[in-house]
C-alpha cells in the first residue's frame, strides 16, 4: 500500500506543476517567449491588462514594454483611478510637467506612477476611468462608469486602441457578481473587440516560487 501511495504521489508531481515547483520554474524559463503585443492587440480595440494590485512586477513590465505597446497601436492607457484626476492627466498628455502625487494613480503609488510616465512619454494618452471611491458607489454604478468611460474613448476616435490596467475580475467576459455583469462582459455583449492578458506571480495566491510572470 505504501508503495502504491508513493507511486501515486510521484505521478501527481508530473501532472500537477505546483507539486514540483522547481522543475516548473525551470521549464517556464527555458520555454518562455517574449510577449509580442503587436500580435496580441491585432485588430482589437481594447487590451485588458488584468492585474493583481499587490503585484509590483506588473507595472514594471509595462514600463519595460511601453514601446511595444505603442508599436502595437495603443493610443490610450486607461487606469483604475479616480476620474477626477483627468485634469492633471490632460496636462501630462500635453507634455506639461505635473506633480502626480496630487492625484489618484492607482491602489499603490510609485510603480503605478512609473508606468504612467513611461507610457505618456511615448504619446500614449493617460485617462483615469474609475468613479470616486469616496462616494461609495454600488457595484453596478462602478462597473457601468468604467464601461462608459472606455466606450467614450473608443467613440471619440475610430482609430483609438485602449490598454486598460484594471483588477482582473473586471475584465472577465462572462463574469456576473451579485447580479452585476463585469466590464468585460458588458463590452463583449456590445461587440467591442477586446483581448485579455492576465498577470500572475509576486505576492498573489500563486506559489511564490513563480514570480514576475505574464
Amino acid at each position: 500500500m505504501d508503495r502504491i501511495d508513493t507511486e501515486s504521489k510521484e505521478r501527481q508531481k508530473v501532472v500537477d506543476p505546483w507539486q514540483n515547483q522547481e522543475n516548473t520554474v525551470k521549464e517556464i524559463k527555458n520555454r518562455h517567449q517574449p510577449v509580442d503585443y503587436t500580435q496580441v492587440v491585432a485588430d482589437n480595440r481594447v487590451l485588458f491588462l488584468g492585474e493583481n494590485h499587490r503585484n509590483h512586477s506588473i507595472r514594471r513590465h509595462l514600463v519595460q514594454h511601453a514601446r511595444e505597446l505603442k508599436k502595437a497601436g495603443i493610443t490610450h492607457y486607461a487606469i483604475e483611478a479616480n476620474e477626477g484626476g483627468n485634469t492633471i492627466f490632460e496636462k501630462l498628455n500635453r507634455g506639461e510637467s505635473v506633480d502626480l502625487s496630487q492625484v489618484d494613480v492607482g491602489p499603490g503609488r510609485t510603480d503605478y506612477e512609473d508606468a504612467i510616465r513611461a507610457l505618456a512619454a511615448l504619446g500614449i494618452k493617460v485617462v483615469a476611468i474609475d468613479i470616486d471611491q469616496r462616494s461609495r458607489p454600488s457595484r453596478e454604478e462602478r462597473e457601468a462608469r468604467l464601461t462608459e468611460n472606455i466606450n467614450r474613448i473608443l467613440q471619440e476616435n475610430p482609430n483609438s486602441r485602449v490598454a486598460v490596467l484594471i483588477g482582473d475580475s473586471h475584465t472577465l467576459r462572462h463574469h456576473v457578481s451579485e447580479g452585476v455583469p463585469s466590464v468585460g462582459k458588458r463590452l463583449m455583449e456590445a461587440q467591442v473587440p477586446i483581448v485579455n492578458i492576465y498577470f500572475t506571480g509576486g505576492k498573489s495566491l500563486i506559489p511564490k516560487l513563480i514570480t514576475s510572470a505574464v
